[in-house]
C-alpha cells in the first residue's frame, strides 16, 4: 500500500479525491483515508491510515500497521491482523501474510480458506496449490498439496511438480528414467491420463488439453481420451505451446499453417477468422443472457431466458458453419479453375 499517498496527491495537485474505481473513490480526510460511495457521496468505510484498490476490493492498513481488506461497500472482509495482504495479483483468492512471511488465503467474500502455514500459494480456476514450510525453512520443492476453494485437500503432490490446467484438472510431473514426464489428473473422475507420457502440457481450454510428445503437440480430454494425435507444432518461433485465442489455436502441420478448435477440426486462415468471430459473438451473447438470468424474478422468466439463449447461440453457430462451408466451396472452385487452366495449356 502507498505509504506516500498523501505526498503523491499533493505533488500532483489532485485535491482530496485520490482514485475512482467501480463507482467508489478513495478520499483523503483529516484522520486518514476513507472509501466514498459514488452514488451518494457519503463515506462507505471508517478511516484507515493507508488504502488502495485491489481487484474489486480495497486493501487497507490501520494506524498500528496491520493490513486487511474491505469490500466496495466498506465492510471489512479480511480482518486487519496481517503484516501484508495481496488482493491484486490473483482474481480468485486474497493472499495474507503473517509477521514471519508465511502466507494464507481468503476467498473474495472474506471466508478464510487456508491459515498462514505456507511458504507459497497460487490459485487458478477452482484450485489452490500450496507449498508448506518444512521446519520453518524457506520454500523448497516438496510437501506440495492441492486444495479446493473451501480449504479441503484434494491431492497430495509430495515432491513432484504440479500445474493447475483447468477446473478440477491438474498435471503432475514425475522423473521417469532420466527425464521428467507429465501426467493429467482429473480430480472429479477415476479415468485419467496419469501414465506420465507427456513431455509438456498446456492449459485446458473448454475440455481440451494440449499435450506434447516427441516435439509435436496434440489434444486430449482430461480422462485421457485423444482428440487429435500429436502432429502439430506451435506456429510462432520461440513459442513452445499451443495457445487458444477466441476458440482457435494457430499451429503448423508439415510446415503448413493450420488452425484447430477444441474438437480437433482444422481450418485455414480465413475459416479460422470466421470461427473466431463466431466465438466472440457467442461469448458476448452468453454474458448478456447470464446478466438477464441473474435479474430474473420467476422460474418461468428464467426458463424463457434459457430458451432464448439456446436459440440465439445456435443461430450464431449455424451462421459460422455456413460461412465456413461457403469459404471452402470458393476454395474448391479456385482449385478446379486452376487445374482446368493447366489442362488447357497442355493441349
Amino acid at each position: 500500500m502507498h505509504k506516500n499517498l498523501e505526498e503523491n496527491m499533493e505533488d500532483e495537485n489532485m485535491g482530496e479525491t485520490v482514485t475512482t474505481v467501480f463507482g467508489t473513490w478513495i478520499e483523503k480526510v483529516d484522520d486518514g483515508f476513507v472509501l466514498v460511495d459514488g452514488k451518494t457521496g457519503k463515506r462507505a468505510s471508517k478511516p484507515y491510515a493507508e488504502m488502495e484498490y485491489g481487484l474489486r476490493v480495497v486493501c487497507v492498513r490501520t494506524e498500528d500497521g496491520k493490513a486487511g481488506v474491505i469490500n466496495l461497500e466498506g465492510k471489512e472482509i479480511v480482518p486487519c491482523i496481517y503484516s501484508e495482504v495481496d488482493a491484486r495479483t490473483n482474481s480468485i483468492i486474497i493472499k495474507v501474510y503473517d509477521d514471519s512471511g508465511n502466507v494464507g488465503a481468503y476467498d473474495r467474500k472474506g471466508n478464510q480458506i487456508l491459515p498462514c502455514d505456507f511458504a507459497r500459494i497460487n490459485a487458478y480456476e477452482n484450485l489452490i496449490v500450496s507449498d508448506q514450510k518444512i521446519d520453518n525453512a524457506d520454500y523448497k520443492h516438496g510437501n506440495t498439496k492441492v486444495y479446493d476453494l473451501t480449504g479441503k485437500q484434494v491431492y497430495d503432490v509430495g515432491n513432484d511438480r504440479v500445474e493447475i490446467l483447468g477446473r478440477d484438472v491438474i498435471a503432475v510431473s514425475k522423473r521417469i528414467s532420466k527425464a521428467y514426464k507429465w501426467g493429467i489428473i482429473d480430480l472429479t473422475h477415476d479415468a485419467t491420463a496419469e501414465d506420465y507420457e507427456f513431455d509438456n502440457v498446456g492449459r485446458c481450454f473448454e475440455g481440451a488439453i494440449p499435450v506434447k510428445i516427441d516435439g509435436k503437440w496434440g489434444l486430449i480430454k482430461s480422462n485421457g481420451e485423444e482428440i487429435t494425435p500429436c502432429i502439430y507444432e506451435p506456429s510462432r518461433p520461440g513459442n513452445d505451446f499451443i495457445l487458444f485465442k477466441d476458440g482457435i489455436a494457430e499451429t503448423k502441420k508439415n510446415d503448413n499453417e493450420v488452425y484447430i478448435d477444441k474438437d480437433g477440426n482444422e481450418y485455414n486462415k480465413n475459416e479460422a477468422e470466421i470461427m473466431r468471430s463466431e466465438y466472440r459473438q457467442e461469448t458476448k451473447a452468453k454474458a448478456e443472457f447470464v446478466a438477464r438470468a441473474e435479474q430474473a424474478k420467476t422460474d418461468d422468466e428464467a426458463a424463457k431466458i434459457y430458451e432464448e439463449a439456446k436459440i440465439e447461440i445456435e443461430a450464431i453457430r449455424d451462421h459460422a458453419k455456413a460461412e465456413v462451408k461457403k469459404e471452402r466451396s470458393l476454395l474448391s472452385l479456385e482449385l478446379v479453375k486452376t487445374n482446368t487452366i493447366e489442362l488447357i495449356n497442355k493441349l
